[in-house]
């Protein structure tokens, strides 16, 4: 599996504040099955901006550590920017914090209160600077959570969808639980991110996500959204394509 959405950096926002506690989160990750993670950094002006050269020595710090503990992790990395500022950026920005500084993809994340048409247009108009956005956690987003089927726009104009393995699993409450499996059945996610951080949190584990998953989108949606899809993010190669998993279809009704 590949985790494409971990706070694993240690020093960063919502990531574990040493080595040490890093390096036991991946390996945590890895005996969980995950063989590839995207460590993730948090964006945003109010309160950090951490250069995408940063971001890429503390990635590459973790790298040669998960090397010398013998941990089996494959690593990469990316920004995650407040959905502000990814509109405020130059593209040569949006492609310096792009997943790897491959310059194709860009996780996004938008504020929970902010209304649906303005989060359509702010993405679109990113989208024209020559970069893919990954819109994160959406089900988090007030206006998705009253009517998840919305998303299907965004989708229909480009825009990639990541969901929480946490509230997939119900940790984040029965209503995220709901936008997501609606989301989900709709055709609309593309991939699961375990988003693990230092807040008081638990991992969520993948494997467990894709056993809640097996039930919406079955085996083949299943490998979709946690290992062929993502593979895709981490390839130089442009020209694979990234699909959202089918819904399993039902037999004459009965299941």
């Amino acid at each position: 599996m590949v985790d494409i959405h971990c706070h694993l950096l240690p020093g960063f926002s919502d990531a574990p504040e040493s080595m040490s506690e890093a390096l036991a989160l991946a390996r945590q990750i890895s005996t969980s099955g995950v063989h590839s993670a995207i460590a993730v950094a948090h964006f945003d002006s109010r309160v950090y901006e951490p250069s995408a050269e940063e971001i890429k020595r503390r990635a590459a710090l973790l790298c040669n550590s998960l090397s010398e503990e013998k941990i089996s992790l494959s690593l990469t990395w990316a920004a995650e920017i407040a959905l502000s500022d990814a509109e405020a950026m130059t593209p040569d920005e949006l492609r310096a914090y792009s997943i790897g500084g491959l310059g194709r993809h860009v996780l996004v994340e938008a504020p929970e209160q902010m209304a649906i048409s303005d989060i359509q247009q702010a993405l679109f108009r990113i989208r024209l600077r020559g970069v893919r956005t990954i819109l994160t956690h959406p089900e988090r987003i007030v206006a998705f959570r009253r009517d998840p089927r919305a998303i299907a726009e965004s989708v229909w104009c480009g825009v990639l969808v990541q969901v929480s393995a946490g509230s997939l699993l119900g940790h984040d409450g029965k209503l995220a639980k709901q936008t997501v499996e609606a989301m989900v059945r709709g055709g609309h996610v593309h991939f699961v991110g375990s988003e693990p951080s230092n807040c008081g949190g638990r991992y969520h584990c993948l494997k467990s996500a894709g056993r809640a998953l097996r039930a919406l989108v079955g085996k083949a949606g299943v490998r979709r959204l946690l290992e062929s899809n993502p593979k895709v993010l981490l390839s130089p190669d442009s020209r694979n394509t990234i699909r959202p998993a089918r819904p399993r279809k039902k037999l004459f009704g009965l299941f």
